[in-house]
């Protein structure tokens, strides 16, 4: 199977910046209206967000899970077909496009919760496909959920107020992207986090550790008319 979505996921980071976000109750049920251009879609804020209940589950792979524990107590295992694999890469687009809206209102924890949903999917899809080709695909999405993942911590750091906490989640990160998925410098995932990462050292220049942490890096790259110059700000703020 033919598959890519990773265009789609980087579409909806692309237009968050001219999307707005609102909340909206009919009855007892909450919604996010998402209004982009000359179009808007409506998700619940629940479960799956286009509302479906795929065979009576609260989401596709709900209903793949029942019958992986139906086909095991029976002795039999269980392999994804093509069908199931576009069923639930839908459901990643979707889920995926509710984290960038709770991002874009500032609700980090359930923009995080969808994220860690989407990885724990691709890493339980990847156990049940076959296909090479489509596997490798599936891995593919993972350097890109766990980039997407790091904003949310990003996000809530810098909501309690600790930017230091928000500098070491996008450098732990960058480092565990190099190392985990072998990324170079100037893959997407980590030109992304390197550019956060740098916005979020000059935002919080003040402090002590982005002191520290912006000379190490300017050591190790060589840069040391940028490191003699952090070295003066760490005088500085030493003796005064």
């Amino acid at each position: 199977m033919n598959i890519d979505i990773a265009p789609i996921l980087r579409y909806w980071e692309f237009i968050s910046n001219e999307m707005e976000v609102h909340r909206e109750r009919i009855g007892d049920d909450e919604y996010l209206k998402l209004v982009y251009g000359a179009g808007q879609i409506t998700m619940h804020t629940e479960g799956r967000p286009d509302g479906a209940r795929p065979f009576s589950s609260e989401n596709y792979w709900k209903y793949i899970k029942t019958k992986i524990e139906q086909l095991k107590r029976e002795g039999r295992q269980f392999r994804l077909d093509d069908g199931d694999i576009a069923q639930l890469l839908q459901e990643i687009v979707l889920y995926h496009a509710r984290s960038i809206a709770f991002m874009k209102i500032k609700e980090y924890h359930k923009s995080a919760r969808d994220i860690r949903r989407n990885v724990h999917l691709v890493d339980n899809m990847l156990l049940y496909i076959d296909n090479k080709k489509t596997k490798e695909r599936l891995n593919r999405l993972k350097p890109y959920l766990s980039m997407t993942y790091n904003k949310s911590l990003v996000n809530m750091s810098e909501e309690k107020g600790n930017g230091d906490e928000a500098i070491r989640y996008t450098q732990d990160s960058i480092k565990t992207l190099k190392k985990k998925y072998n990324l170079i410098d100037n893959s997407y995932e980590i030109l992304r986090l390197e550019k956060t990462r740098r916005s979020l050292i000059k935002k919080y220049t003040h402090t002590r550790f982005s002191l520290e942490d912006e000379l190490k890096y300017a050591v190790k790259n060589e840069d040391f008319e940028r490191a003699a110059f952090l070295r003066d700000r760490l005088d500085f703020i030493s003796n005064n």
